[in-house]
Parts: structure tokens; C-alpha cells; sequence
């Protein structure tokens, strides 16, 4: 007869523990999936937060070397500008020589 009810006392005992097992691994999971979205969130924002500080670190970047890139462009043009006006002036010099050599210099 001992047996009998420790068999029972085992019964009710497991099927009891099952279900309070069972609720609070219910309550368990319903935290973690809080939890799990509350990081997601966390995350979401971050990386967005993230992306768009490095968004602008390389649109001012960019725009310092577009700078650069244009004030280097204007110096290399003003340079073959005045490289051209050196050869146009040493062009009419040497037409003017020239002309005085063959004697129809004006």
C-alpha cells in the first residue's frame, strides 16, 4: 500500500510540476520574445544611427576633396593658360624678328 500512494504522490507531484513547468516556460518565452524585440529595436536604431553618421562623415569627404579636385583643376588650367600666353608672346616676337629680317616689318 505504501508503494500505491508513493506511486500516486509521484503522479500528481510530475503532473503538477508539468504544468507549472509548462506555465512558466510559457511566461519564459513570452520575456524573451519581449526581450528579443526590445533588442531588435535597440539594434535597428544603432545601426540606422550608425549609417547615417558615416553617411555624412563621407558626404563632407567627399565634398573636401571635390574642393580640393576643383581649386587643383582652376591652378593646372591657370598654369597652361599662362604657359599658352608665354608661347603667343614668344610667337610674336619671333614673327616680328622675322618681319624686321625680311624687311617688311610694320
Amino acid at each position: 500500500m505504501k508503494e500505491f500512494f508513493h506511486e500516486a504522490f509521484d503522479a500528481k507531484f510530475e503532473k503538477a510540476f508539468q504544468k507549472a513547468f509548462s506555465e512558466n516556460f510559457a511566461v519564459l518565452m513570452e520575456y524573451f520574445d519581449a526581450k528579443m524585440l526590445e533588442m531588435k529595436e535597440y539594434v535597428d536604431e544603432t545601426v540606422e544611427k550608425k549609417v547615417s553618421e558615416k553617411a555624412e562623415e563621407t558626404k563632407r569627404h567627399f565634398d573636401v576633396v571635390a574642393e580640393d579636385m576643383r581649386h587643383d583643376m582652376q591652378g593646372i588650367y591657370k598654369d597652361r593658360t599662362e604657359q599658352n600666353d608665354d608661347k603667343l608672346k614668344d610667337h610674336e616676337r619671333r614673327i616680328t624678328r622675322v618681319e624686321r629680317h625680311v624687311g617688311i616689318a610694320v
